[in-house]
């Protein structure tokens, strides 16, 4: 059996077999400048409220209203298994009712490297190391090669972007897992950049106008750059991001689909 002990929950696939590879907590995160919104990981200063709920065997809807620190925001997820076919699909749609500035919007999906044999993206192959590395590239899909040789292909099929933004794939080997985001990223030269540093114990973000200083700096701009996601988890978290802008009542959108 290609697929097995699918579970689907509130829009989203909670855990399951496909060609033989357990994957678990599949999820959507975004963030503003202080804020972390997951629905699988720890959240950070924001309130959620769970509505218009659909759960079915193969199908899975829900609604979710979002208040962070800087705006107020609806997602709406779901997630339909096409057994026929051999596709999962996952859709997500965020909408901001403020003018915001945000991190990223990611899909999340999150695989046992058991049964894997490497993850082949932008024609690199990678090898599980627990590196904790962000190995991101500028493309539309991505290819887990199991020991079975039934192969998972990932690939986005629609996005809706807004200015500044394009999107990306990350594969980031860690504690026995590969972890795969579907990325709404901000482009190379962002609207406006971010410094913060993130520890178990605090968040902080820097001022707009110190944050731009930096990245005047062209050698400090390339040390701080996304540090973190570049080394893994050697670094500490502080590195200078960039940040997407988001118009008031506008959305942004993202369609994958899992083949097996």
């Amino acid at each position: 059996m290609l697929e097995k002990n699918l579970v689907l929950d509130k829009g989203l696939l909670k855990r399951g077999y496909i060609n033989g590879v357990f994957l678990e907590d599949f999820g959507i995160e975004f963030s503003d400048k202080f804020s972390f919104f997951t629905l699988t990981e720890h959240p950070r200063f924001v309130v959620v409220n769970t509505k218009e709920k659909v759960n079915k065997k193969n199908y899975s809807r829900a609604s979710y209203y979002i208040q962070t620190i800087e705006g107020n925001f609806k997602l709406d997820v779901s997630t339909k298994i096409l057994k026929i076919r051999k596709i999962i699909k996952i859709q997500a749609e965020l909408f901001s009712y403020d003018k915001i500035n945000i991190q990223d919007f990611v899909i999340r999906m999150k695989f046992k490297k058991k049964n894997i044999l490497s993850v082949c993206i932008n024609n690199k192959i990678l090898k599980y190391k627990n590196s904790h590395i962000y190995n991101q590239h500028k493309v539309n899909n991505i290819q887990i090669n199991t020991l079975s040789k039934k192969n998972i292909i990932i690939e986005r099929t629609k996005s809706l972007n807004v200015l500044g933004s394009e999107n990306h794939i990350y594969a980031k080997d860690q504690n026995n897992f590969w972890i795969i985001h579907d990325r709404i990223f901000p482009k190379k030269k962002p609207v406006k950049f971010n410094l913060r540093w993130i520890t178990r114990y605090f968040w902080i973000s820097l001022d707009e106008n110190i944050s731009k200083l930096i990245s005047n700096f062209s050698i400090l701009k390339n040390i701080l750059w996304y540090r973190k996601e570049r080394l893994g988890k050697k670094a500490s978290e502080i590195q200078l991001i960039g940040l997407i802008n988001l118009e008031k009542n506008s959305k942004i959108k993202q369609v994958i689909e899992i083949k097996y």
